[in-house]
């Protein structure tokens, strides 16, 4: 995000005028007072816009010569033999100049590469060219003839199909299926029937459990507690599906910590978690394959920014409760500790 369209973002939202959120006692009408008041302001300031679709003219360096082409064609029919004939002699022979034609691939890059930043005017610019180059990181999917819906259908029904295939791969057992059904309704009853009898009734047990002298409820959030949950957020540019990041967030710290201590007592005292913090943004990231295939998209969900804050608070409350209240054994050493990473 450009510094001039952030910091005008910024004016903006504190020009906004909060008072209709703290008269509100609904959880949802603040949440969407809140959402709304970013999501107006994001489409002002950084509107969505087209932008290029990287190809083969971003490579920095051309470093794939006519001697490194000839020896990818040798490699190319040595395979072609090694497959006709299965022969260990063709085997090897292919095996090893593979290597070769490796090594001199490394060879070339590393030759141009050096050449390229020797000669360069900008070095240190040239240098991440190369970097993020190398790194995939300035990789672009190409356009992909595949509708969206498929897509999203493909995600919907994936559990569900899964688990077809899975039925499908039992071999037939010669089984009679109210057989199978009975065994499993009466297994239990079969069970108990089968244990001797006690003399003792299983609530006298209960008479030498301790009584917990503490309970666990959630206390009342403070600015400072808000601010610090913001201030744990992860450096992302990664929007939710509210078009919200942690960077725009923080940059509006200030103004936003008041209503959202309030939106977060609400929802505390009231005990209703907002539905919107729930929705999250899948967003396909391609593996390996054919980019028109489904199967080969894997799906990452972006939760929502809001819905990280409160459950950084959650978690502070519950670290804050198990330590102050909870006996310390080794076992609750441990938990606390795995609970906390």
């Amino acid at each position: 995000m450009i510094e001039s369209s952030m910091s005008q973002f910024v004016a903006s939202f504190e020009q906004i005028r909060w008072g209709v959120l703290f008269d509100s006692v609904d959880v949802y009408s603040v949440v969407d007072f809140l959402l709304n008041s970013y999501r107006t302001l994001i489409d002002i300031h950084f509107p969505l816009k087209k932008v290029r679709i990287r190809g083969n003219s971003d490579y920095p360096v051309r470093w794939f010569n006519a001697e490194l082409r000839k020896m990818r064609n040798t490699v190319e029919a040595m395979r072609l033999v090694y497959t006709v004939t299965g022969d260990a002699v063709d085997k090897t022979a292919y095996d090893a100049f593979r290597k070769v034609y490796r090594n001199a691939i490394q060879t070339t890059k590393k030759r141009a590469y050096a050449s390229f930043i020797k000669d360069s005017s900008h070095k240190s610019r040239d240098i991440w060219r190369i970097i993020n180059f190398e790194g995939n990181r300035n990789a672009r999917v190409n356009p992909v003839d595949m509708d969206v819906d498929e897509l999203n259908h493909f995600f919907v029904t994936f559990a569900d199909n899964l688990e077809g295939n899975r039925n499908a791969r039992v071999n037939p057992v010669d089984m009679d299926v109210d057989e199978l059904n009975h065994f499993f309704v009466t297994f239990a009853d079969n069970l108990v029937s089968s244990l001797t009898g006690s003399n003792v009734d299983a609530l006298d047990y209960l008479k030498y459990v301790p009584k917990p002298v503490n309970s666990f409820c959630l206390l009342s959030v403070t600015s400072i507690g808000v601010s610090h949950a913001i201030g744990t957020l992860s450096f992302s540019k990664s929007s939710d599906i509210y078009g919200i990041n942690s960077d725009i967030v923080r940059n509006t710290r200030d103004f936003l910590i008041d209503p959202l201590v309030y939106l977060i007592n609400l929802s505390f005292r009231t005990g209703r978690f907002p539905r919107a913090f729930k929705n999250s943004k899948v967003v396909p990231i391609f593996k390996k394959g054919d980019s028109a295939e489904p199967k080969n998209y894997r799906p990452i969900s972006v939760l929502g920014i809001f819905g990280k804050i409160i459950e950084i608070i959650l978690k502070e409350h519950l670290l804050g409760y198990f330590r102050s209240f909870s006996q310390v054994t080794q076992l609750t050493r441990y938990s606390l500790e795995a609970f906390h990473k």
